[in-house]
């Protein structure tokens, strides 16, 4: 696979490292998925509905307002505030709305919960088959994992240990 570089004069190859990147199974099935009209779609978290009405128009309305700029790293205070207003609501629990961080999606919102509480030499359990990120550190050399399955290398029991 090639790459345009940043000049525009010739073609670039990847990086051995990207291309040592395993494809995403989960983009793999929806390909296969595409193929079937009978197929619920379950693999990447969205809904089989539309957005409603009522989003879309506010929306624009808050394009319309201005607001295309970036916001905080924590997300927006009164969008963290609405959240933490709904947590002590349903849950009974004090929440305040420092405590609410707002991230673009699930493997955001996974990484930086991980990162707030995980130090280096800690071990953290990866479900396989899982997300592909797993790979993608151990692509780029910041995996330093070692295989503990049952068998592997470096498996011990737990009476070894």
């Amino acid at each position: 696979m090639t790459v345009v570089s940043s000049n525009l004069t010739r073609p670039r190859e990847l990086s051995r490292r990207a291309g040592a990147m395993p494809g995403s199974a989960i983009r793999e099935i929806m390909a296969l998925a595409a193929t079937r009209p009978d197929v619920i779609h379950l693999e990447v978290g969205e809904p089989d509905f539309g957005t409603p009405e009522h989003i879309i128009t506010a929306a624009f309305e808050a394009v319309r307002a201005g607001a295309t700029k970036y916001t905080g790293n924590a997300g927006r205070p009164q969008l963290r505030e609405r959240i933490a207003a709904r947590v002590r609501e349903r849950t009974r629990q004090s929440v305040a709305a420092e405590q609410v961080i707002v991230t673009v999606g699930a493997i955001g919102a996974l990484y930086t919960a991980l990162m707030s509480v995980l130090d280096a030499g800690d071990e953290v359990l990866i479900p396989d088959p899982g997300s592909r990120q797993s790979d993608r550190r151990r692509v780029s050399g910041r995996d330093r994992r070692r295989d503990r399955r049952p068998g592997g290398a470096h498996w011990r029991s737990h009476r070894e240990r």
